[in-house]
């Protein structure tokens, strides 16, 4: 899979450290994205202005139990952070990340456990992977969603393969 990656900068640390809310989106030609939006004034008026960062993707699909993964694929992903300025947890991501480090998410559908599939709920769940050097030097657990298999609010869509 050809995405575009940007390395970290120290505008890009400053945009992501001030942001008063973080998005993470996976698009389907599998590209992620981090957007990044602060609320700012404009001639009296509040106004949102965005920043998008793309990443890397890794996506791992357990979907239906062992085996069926590969009768899947992902269509879409999309977390959130709000009021991310206030989050320590994504602070202390930011702080942690130096110039030229390669961020991946890693996109996990249906990681499930027998209760979970008795009820036909379904864990998908969002990290993050810094990478330094061409080593993977730290991996930050973002967002967890349990919800209904077939859900609008799936933090993760998936398309039965063709």
């Amino acid at each position: 899979m050809n995405t575009k990656i940007e390395l970290v900068e120290k505008d890009m640390k400053k945009v992501m450290k001030n942001a008063d809310s973080v998005c993470f989106r996976l698009f389907e030609n599998g590209q992620s994205q981090i957007d990044c939006k602060k609320e700012i004034e404009v001639d009296g008026y509040k106004t949102d202005v965005w920043k998008s960062f793309d990443v890397g993707t890794r996506f791992e699909i357990y979907e239906g139990g062992f085996g069926s993964q590969y009768s899947y694929e992902i269509e879409k992903g999309f977390a959130s952070i709000s009021f991310s300025r206030e989050s320590l947890a994504w602070q202390t991501i930011v702080n942690f990340l130096k110039k030229d480090d390669e961020i991946t998410l890693e996109w996990i559908a249906g990681n499930n456990s027998n209760v979970l599939d008795e009820n036909k709920l379904s864990r998908d769940s969002i990290n993050l992977r810094v990478k330094r050097n061409g080593k993977i030097v730290s991996l930050f657990h973002i967002q967890e969603c349990i919800t209904y298999k077939d859900s609008t609010a799936r933090m993760i869509k998936l398309k039965k393969k063709m």
